[in-house]
Protein backbone atom coordinates (compact mmCIF):
# COMPACT_ATOMS: atom_id res chain seq x y z
CA UNK A 1 0.00 0.00 0.00
CA UNK A 2 2.95 2.63 0.73
CA UNK A 3 4.26 1.68 -2.77
CA UNK A 4 1.49 2.59 -4.66
CA UNK A 5 1.23 6.25 -2.31
CA UNK A 6 4.29 6.73 -3.07
CA UNK A 7 3.96 6.61 -6.92
CA UNK A 8 1.52 9.36 -6.65
CA UNK A 9 3.33 11.77 -5.01
CA UNK A 10 5.31 14.46 -6.81
CA UNK A 11 8.69 14.07 -6.66
CA UNK A 12 11.33 17.15 -6.58
CA UNK A 13 12.43 16.36 -10.08
CA UNK A 14 8.99 16.01 -11.41
CA UNK A 15 7.75 19.61 -10.22
CA UNK A 16 11.27 21.40 -11.31
CA UNK A 17 10.49 19.54 -14.96
CA UNK A 18 7.27 20.84 -15.19
CA UNK A 19 8.24 24.57 -14.03
CA UNK A 20 11.10 24.57 -16.56
CA UNK A 21 8.69 23.27 -19.12
CA UNK A 22 6.29 26.11 -18.14
CA UNK A 23 9.47 28.61 -18.05
CA UNK A 24 10.95 27.33 -22.03
CA UNK A 25 6.65 27.94 -23.43
CA UNK A 26 6.23 31.12 -21.91
CA UNK A 27 9.69 32.75 -23.20
CA UNK A 28 9.04 30.58 -26.94
CA UNK A 29 5.56 32.38 -26.82
CA UNK A 30 6.67 35.69 -25.73
CA UNK A 31 10.10 35.43 -28.76
CA UNK A 32 7.69 34.32 -30.98
CA UNK A 33 4.63 36.36 -31.08
CA UNK A 34 6.78 39.97 -32.20
CA UNK A 35 7.97 38.19 -35.01
CA UNK A 36 4.65 36.76 -36.21
CA UNK A 37 3.13 40.06 -35.57
CA UNK A 38 6.59 41.64 -37.72
CA UNK A 39 6.03 38.90 -40.38
CA UNK A 40 2.12 39.13 -41.21
CA UNK A 41 0.87 40.87 -43.81
CA UNK A 42 -0.32 44.37 -43.26
CA UNK A 43 -4.39 44.27 -42.73
CA UNK A 44 -6.71 45.82 -45.58
CA UNK A 45 -6.80 48.78 -43.64
CA UNK A 46 -3.26 48.93 -44.15
CA UNK A 47 -0.29 52.13 -42.99
CA UNK A 48 -1.80 54.73 -44.61
CA UNK A 49 0.08 57.46 -46.48
CA UNK A 50 0.52 60.61 -44.52
CA UNK A 51 -0.32 63.55 -46.38
CA UNK A 52 0.37 67.19 -44.80
CA UNK A 53 0.11 70.70 -45.64
CA UNK A 54 3.55 72.59 -45.62
CA UNK A 55 2.14 76.08 -47.02
CA UNK A 56 0.04 78.23 -49.46
CA UNK A 57 1.15 77.92 -52.88
CA UNK A 58 0.94 82.00 -52.89
CA UNK A 59 3.72 82.51 -50.63
CA UNK A 60 6.17 80.40 -52.55
CA UNK A 61 8.72 81.98 -54.65
CA UNK A 62 10.15 80.37 -57.80
CA UNK A 63 13.16 78.78 -56.53
CA UNK A 64 12.18 78.58 -53.18
CA UNK A 65 13.03 76.28 -50.65
CA UNK A 66 11.65 75.00 -47.57
CA UNK A 67 12.47 72.31 -45.34
CA UNK A 68 9.52 70.48 -43.42
CA UNK A 69 8.62 67.77 -41.67
CA UNK A 70 6.15 65.39 -42.66
CA UNK A 71 5.01 62.49 -40.37
CA UNK A 72 8.05 62.85 -38.88
CA UNK A 73 10.64 63.05 -41.33
CA UNK A 74 12.63 65.94 -42.98
CA UNK A 75 11.70 66.83 -46.56
CA UNK A 76 13.05 69.74 -48.38
CA UNK A 77 10.34 71.11 -50.98
CA UNK A 78 11.52 73.19 -54.05
CA UNK A 79 8.98 75.29 -56.19
CA UNK A 80 10.96 74.91 -59.33
CA UNK A 81 9.58 76.01 -63.31
CA UNK A 82 8.08 72.53 -63.69
CA UNK A 83 5.93 72.78 -60.48
CA UNK A 84 7.34 71.25 -56.70
CA UNK A 85 9.65 68.49 -55.95
CA UNK A 86 9.79 66.91 -52.85
CA UNK A 87 12.84 65.08 -51.44
CA UNK A 88 14.28 63.67 -47.93
CA UNK A 89 16.26 66.53 -46.17
CA UNK A 90 18.43 63.57 -44.89
CA UNK A 91 21.73 63.34 -46.81
CA UNK A 92 22.09 59.16 -47.29
CA UNK A 93 26.17 59.92 -46.55
CA UNK A 94 25.73 60.48 -42.89
CA UNK A 95 22.77 62.02 -42.49
CA UNK A 96 23.25 65.80 -42.56
CA UNK A 97 20.06 68.05 -43.47
CA UNK A 98 20.79 69.51 -47.33
CA UNK A 99 19.76 72.28 -48.53
CA UNK A 100 19.52 74.00 -51.96
CA UNK A 101 21.70 75.82 -54.04
CA UNK A 102 19.52 78.37 -55.79
CA UNK A 103 22.10 79.30 -58.28
CA UNK A 104 22.98 75.96 -59.52
CA UNK A 105 19.42 74.77 -59.10
CA UNK A 106 20.44 71.45 -57.54
CA UNK A 107 20.82 70.25 -53.40
CA UNK A 108 23.80 70.36 -51.13
CA UNK A 109 24.74 68.64 -48.23
CA UNK A 110 27.20 70.98 -46.65
CA UNK A 111 28.78 68.16 -44.60
CA UNK A 112 30.71 66.46 -47.23
CA UNK A 113 29.97 68.56 -50.39
CA UNK A 114 27.46 65.90 -51.55
CA UNK A 115 25.48 67.02 -54.57
CA UNK A 116 22.36 65.76 -55.72
CA UNK A 117 20.09 67.00 -58.74
CA UNK A 118 16.50 67.88 -58.54
CA UNK A 119 15.49 64.17 -58.87
CA UNK A 120 17.22 63.57 -55.82
CA UNK A 121 20.39 61.75 -57.74
CA UNK A 122 23.48 61.65 -56.55
CA UNK A 123 25.96 64.32 -59.32
CA UNK A 124 28.88 64.31 -56.93
CA UNK A 125 30.53 63.69 -53.41
CA UNK A 126 30.21 60.52 -51.40
CA UNK A 127 26.52 59.68 -51.08
CA UNK A 128 25.90 56.09 -51.56
CA UNK A 129 22.15 56.30 -53.05
CA UNK A 130 19.53 59.08 -54.43
CA UNK A 131 17.69 61.45 -51.85
CA UNK A 132 14.55 59.62 -51.74
CA UNK A 133 11.25 61.49 -53.48
CA UNK A 134 7.90 61.89 -51.96
CA UNK A 135 4.39 62.98 -53.90
CA UNK A 136 4.05 66.87 -53.83
CA UNK A 137 0.47 68.30 -54.94
CA UNK A 138 -1.24 71.71 -54.85
CA UNK A 139 -5.20 71.82 -54.00
CA UNK A 140 -7.03 74.66 -53.87
CA UNK A 141 -3.90 77.02 -53.26
CA UNK A 142 -2.55 74.69 -50.85
CA UNK A 143 0.60 72.76 -50.94
CA UNK A 144 0.79 69.17 -49.77
CA UNK A 145 3.74 66.71 -49.37
CA UNK A 146 2.64 62.78 -48.93
CA UNK A 147 5.20 60.42 -47.59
Amino acid sequence: MTEAHDESRTTRRSFVDVVIGIGTAITSFAMVLPALAYLWPVTQSGLGKAREEVGDAATWTLWQARKVVVAGKPVLVVKTDKGYTAMSAVCTHLGCLVELDPVKRDVICPCHAARFDLQGEVTGGPPPRPLPLYQVSEVQGKVYVST
